[in-house]
């Protein structure tokens, strides 16, 4: 059996709250506890990682070679195409109704659009 830890403490010596990033946990750095502060943590990431384990995976990312990220891109889309496949047909129909709307809604606009612009040529070519 394994106990759970919590990731977050209170540092009574300092007087504020720490956080342990995971990665940083994973990576064999468990006394890595980190100032629960926007200077260390980003929180639009969802305070997952601390910012330098953020970074590090960002500079991962940029070195890679475009070839590697299309390749992983393609893999992934294999790898899900059935699961999105099935995502958009169940919301197509439940949204049908809908979707048709927007659809004739936009035919119309173009129709109109190219109407005025036919307009305009037999204007220019008259004038």
């Amino acid at each position: 059996m394994t106990l759970l830890r919590s990731t977050v403490r209170y540092n009574r010596r300092e007087g504020v709250w720490e956080m342990r990033c995971a990665s940083c946990a994973s990576a064999g750095q468990t006394t890595a506890w980190w100032e629960l502060s926007t200077d260390l943590w980003d929180p639009s990431s969802g305070l997952l990682k601390c910012r330098a384990c953020l970074n590090l995976a960002k500079r991962l990312r940029r070195r890679q070679s475009a070839e590697e990220r299309r390749a992983k891109q393609r893999a992934y889309y294999r790898d899900h195409r059935a699961e999105r496949l099935a995502w958009r047909h169940a919301y197509h129909a439940a949204n049908k109704e809908r979707i048709n709307a927007e659809r004739r809604a936009k035919y119309a606009a173009a129709k109109e659009q190219r109407a005025h612009a036919e307009t305009l040529w037999e204007l220019a070519a008259d004038g």
